[in-house]
């Protein structure tokens, strides 16, 4: 099993000792107390919540990996494979919604109308 974060400059976070991070001067919010950038207090955070196992498949048009933001710190979501992930991100992906319309028949049958049908923008299943 893998830990699917990554850091600012790419690597692979694998839970162990903090690696460098760099981040961009641009990219970075000052809190006002302690002049902590809010990327690294998520980073933080993140790596101190419990840990949940999740997979996300493929399918025929998504094969790239899922990346998820919090707070300016992404992670990258390899597919088709258990993934251990901070509580935070799955509810992240689990409130990541997509909209889609189908059509109907009016109840009137006047003529067809579009419905709107909500679900998951990735088919996240817990392990």
């Amino acid at each position: 099993m893998e830990n699917a974060g990554r850091t600012e400059t790419g690597q692979q976070d694998k839970g162990l000792a903090p690696p460098e991070v760099h981040i961009p001067r641009a990219q970075i919010r000052r809190d006002e107390e302690d002049g902590a950038s809010i990327i690294v207090k998520t980073m933080l955070a993140l790596r101190s919540q419990a840990k949940v196992k999740i997979t996300i498949p493929s399918s025929e048009t998504e094969k790239d990996p899922v990346t998820v933001s919090l707070n300016g710190y992404a992670y990258q979501i390899k597919r088709d494979e258990d993934v251990e992930v901070p509580k935070d991100i799955e509810k992240v992906l689990m409130n990541a919604k997509t909209t889609t319309y189908v059509q109907r028949k009016r109840e009137d049958g006047e003529g067809n109308e579009l419905v709107p049908v909500v679900s998951l923008r990735f088919p996240v299943s817990r392990v």
